[in-house]
């Protein structure tokens, strides 16, 4: 078990130190998105700064409430650890956080194993599910390069379900002998740990982990409610009335641990946790086990009346809204965006996009196969006893104890339990790619439920050995596949590279992203800067200024916010002039991608219609600077323009090298007679992308002498789409001196 913790860890890290991103000697602009907004918070904490209650920088200029808003465990946490690490370290804080997210998120691994063995009673068998899980790319890829609150919250959560599984794991008398099972690794007498008061003291940790995962992610509290779902299907499968009683304290222990984080913790007293319909579920779900079925409906009746009468409805909406429309919308257009983006929720809009995308084909294959295959001893063997010959009476005694045998050893309810969540992470999963990583956790445990005697009341043998290997087999394929995802060399590539769906999305170059962070840093002066809530969390963190829209949009106003300034930006100048004006901005980033991208993920999709005409504020911010009033331009690059926001400025703007992008001829523009503007935007993409693909190919050849294929793919790179700044020319009488060392950056 260390070791395979050990060689996730060391993939993660490698994987995160192999960015491009990735500078040893300097950490600006690492971190991406929300990454990068709870990165400060941890780098604060680490510097024994306090995080302001009120946050006016995340959200200038109103602030926004960071205990009552976000969770901020995972950054106590990480910076708390960085301040009492014993050990002397010569690595800088990002580093820190790159190691502790490895090890923090790989914690995930003996909880599944921990869980698997308790309701296989199976050691061998167990430690080759976790090995597989361990290894697998759908467990490590959201913990490469990213600082999210997953990394903290699935351990707790898979504990905490672990610890669940214990506390209900295996009801027999005290006295009772082993399992049948090869290879049982458990005790299965009456013992210490099988007491009543072991099992509440499983559940109590349960519980606890439970409440820390809620005060370590939103999500969490979505899991919760679908954990009560499979927690009541485990009671109803579970027909032994000793399985409902301890399913009953189990559950019961765990709920009141999150109703008093409900009650103490600030992040969930604000969304009134205690009264969600999350705990709603649990108290019905608990009264059903304790009652029975009419308990069951007066808990729901009385929750019914207590939602309504306290207002539970405006709290909700106002904290998880978007959350509900992303899901009911998807439900509407299963679970594909409609080209009218006009016809979804504002909500649904703004952040139906990255980890809230329904996965496509070529992302669940990249993420489940060859995982997936893990399931095919267990169906193997179901569909062989299916199909096996009636037994003579003798032999069906025999094989009736040996069933019974095996239901002592793995209850038949802690399955049930951990095959629903199964279902459901899989329900999830279509809907949202996020959840992904729930799903490779219980498709590999329930991968540990396999009876495979080779006879009657017989232990296994052969059979079993074959499962091991085969499962061994998989745990390398999925080794392999992890350590080099992207390889050539690849056999899953072969598979996922067909399905893969083209990105029609604008590429940004690093290079120039850093660049426009430096520039802010060195020559704002630390006032506000308005940008896309998307890179908004890169340019607080990095650039130490102030930010109108927040990266995260967990609350209400922030949403709101963010839509307010997409209807500005794609209004017309004055108005959005305004905007800058009420919410106090000094400087205004416009990305190319405003523009370009006229994909379903963009911003222009974002607004609420793709539709573009002359007298909008991002066409005048892209083509025709020199028209406006109130914007000063101080800083451009190919994929970024930075704007002075100066309401009494008249004068001309600052002169900047044309680049191409920002050429209109080049876009073949045409105005129709109601002021729509259309613009060859796929076509402009289309160039650009073939000049990278060339002008990479000849730095490389350069880079390896060939002197005259290097200038050909010069050539060809200028002939599609001119070099900003002459780079490309320059590099080309350089060419002559000698070999042009390859940036790995643009």
């Amino acid at each position: 078990m260390a070791a395979l913790v050990m060689l996730s860890v060391h993939v993660k890290v490698k994987h995160s130190t192999g960015l491009p991103r990735f500078n040893p000697a300097d950490d600006f602009g690492y971190f991406k998105v929300e990454s990068a907004l709870q990165y400060r918070y941890a780098s604060m904490v680490a510097r024994g700064e306090p995080v302001p209650e009120i946050d006016r920088d995340a959200q200038y200029p109103e602030g926004i409430r960071t205990s009552r808003e976000l969770t901020m465990l995972m950054e106590d946490l990480t910076g708390w650890t960085w301040r009492l690490w014993p050990l002397p370290t010569h690595i800088d804080f990002r580093m820190f956080v790159i190691l502790w997210v490895a090890v923090v998120s790989s914690l995930s691994i003996p909880a599944l194993y921990v869980a698997a063995l308790r309701l296989s009673a199976d050691a061998p068998l167990a430690m080759a599910v976790t090995w597989v899980y361990g290894l697998s790319w759908a467990s490590i890829g959201d913990f490469i390069g990213s600082y999210t609150f997953q990394c903290l919250a699935l351990p707790l959560i898979f504990w905490s379900f672990a610890f669940f599984c214990l506390a209900i794991g295996r009801q027999v008398l005290e006295g009772e002998g082993r399992s049948p099972l090869a290879g049982g690794g458990l005790s299965m007498g009456g013992g210490p740990g099988n007491g009543v008061a072991a099992r509440r003291g499983y559940a109590c940790v349960s519980g606890l982990l439970m409440a820390l995962a809620l005060a370590s992610w939103h999500v969490t509290r979505f899991y919760l409610g679908v954990f009560f779902a499979a927690a009541a299907w485990a009671a109803w499968r579970g027909a032994a009335r000793d399985f409902r009683k301890a399913m009953g304290e189990a559950l019961g222990i765990l709920t009141a641990w999150c109703f008093l984080a409900g009650l103490a913790l600030p992040v969930l007293r604000e969304s009134r946790f205690a009264l969600s319909p999350t705990m709603l579920a649990g108290y019905v779900v608990l009264a059903a086990l304790a009652r029975g079925p009419k308990a069951a409906a007066a808990a729901l009746a009385a929750g019914a009346v207590l939602f309504v009468a306290l207002g539970q409805g405006s709290v909700e909406a106002s904290s998880y809204a978007h959350t509900y429309r992303i899901l009911w919308d998807k439900l509407r257009f299963l679970l594909v965006k409609p080209p009218d983006p006009a016809a979804l929720d504002p909500d649904a809009r703004l952040l139906w996009a990255g980890p809230f995308n329904s996965p496509g084909a070529g992302f669940l294959v990249f993420n489940f196969v060859p995982l997936v295959l893990i399931a095919l001893p267990r169906l193997g063997l179901a569909f062989r006893k299916a199909k096996a010959p009636c037994p003579r009476p003798a032999v069906l005694a025999r094989a009736c104890r040996f069933e019974q045998d095996w239901k002592t050893a793995c209850p038949p309810g802690g399955w049930a339990m951990a095959d629903a969540l199964a279902w459901l992470c899989a329900l999830g999963t279509a809907a949202l790619a996020r959840i992904a990583p729930f799903l490779a956790f219980f498709l590999c445990l329930g991968a540990a439920r396999l009876r495979v005697p080779t006879g009657v009341g017989q232990s296994p043998t052969g059979l079993r050995l074959a499962v091991l290997v085969g499962l061994a087999a998989l745990a390398a394929a999925e080794g392999l596949r992890s350590s080099a995802p992207y390889s050539r060399l690849n056999p899953f590539m072969l598979v996922t590279a067909p399905l893969m769906a083209e990105d029609d999305r604008p590429m940004v170059s690093l290079s120039n992203e850093r660049q426009a962070l430096k520039w802010l840093k060195e020559r704002s002066g630390g006032r506000p800067v308005l940008a896309h809530f998307g890179i908004s969390g890169p340019i607080l963190a990095y650039s130490g200024t102030p930010v109108p829209l927040n990266p995260k949009c967990e609350s209400a106003s922030s949403r709101r916010k963010s839509l307010a300034f997409l209807a500005a930006l794609y209004g017309g100048v004055e108005g959005f002039g305004r905007f800058c004006a009420e919410h106090g901005a000094a400087f205004f980033v416009y990305g190319t991608g405003y523009l370009l991208d006229e994909t379903k993920d963009g911003a222009r999709y974002a607004s609420g219609s793709l539709r573009l005409a002359e007298g909008q504020a991002v066409v005048a911010f892209h083509f025709h600077p020199e028209r406006l009033k109130g914007f000063r331009l101080v800083y451009q690059n190919p994929d970024f323009r930075i704007f002075a926001v100066d309401t009494q400025w008249r004068g001309p703007a600052a002169e900047f090298p044309q680049d191409p992008v920002y050429d209109l001829d080049r876009f073949s523009a045409k105005t129709s007679p109601d002021g729509t503007l259309s613009l060859d935007v796929a076509g402009v993409l289309s160039r650009m992308k073939v000049h990278r693909n060339e002008l990479f190919k000849a730095r490389l050849l350069a880079k390896m002498g060939q002197r005259e294929a290097a200038l050909e793919a010069y050539g060809r790179a200028l002939s599609v789409w001119p070099s900003q700044g002459g780079a490309a020319r320059e590099e080309i009488e350089r060419l002559s001196g000698g070999s042009i060392k390859l940036d790995h950056q643009r």
